[in-house]
């Protein structure tokens, strides 16, 4: 299986998800035109309770950013890659 950080993701195919997701308007303006920001794939995330807290890990994303207010949405790139793996037409 593919980890977040290595699977591939097209524009085209993130514009299928955020069609398919039926992703509303921006939260900030309600504007529904996003690009995607392609200089960040990873977010080092910490466990700041329970078991292994204070441990990083790395969580691959897809930053989505409105093109009228610059507001920006993070999504999980191996969800993304999953939905497109369920969604594909065979």
């Amino acid at each position: 299986m593919d980890t977040s950080l290595d699977r591939q993701i097209s524009p085209t195919e993130i514009k299928s998800f955020v069609a398919g997701k039926r992703i509303a308007g921006c939260v900030v303006c309600n504007h529904y035109d996003w690009r995607v920001k392609d200089d960040a794939t990873a977010l080092s995330c910490q466990c700041s309770a329970g078991e292994g807290a204070g441990q990083s890990t790395a969580v691959g994303i897809i930053i989505l950013v409105c093109q009228n207010c610059g507001a920006l949405e993070f999504h999980d790139r191996s969800v993304i890659a999953r939905w497109l793996d369920c969604h594909r037409a065979k």
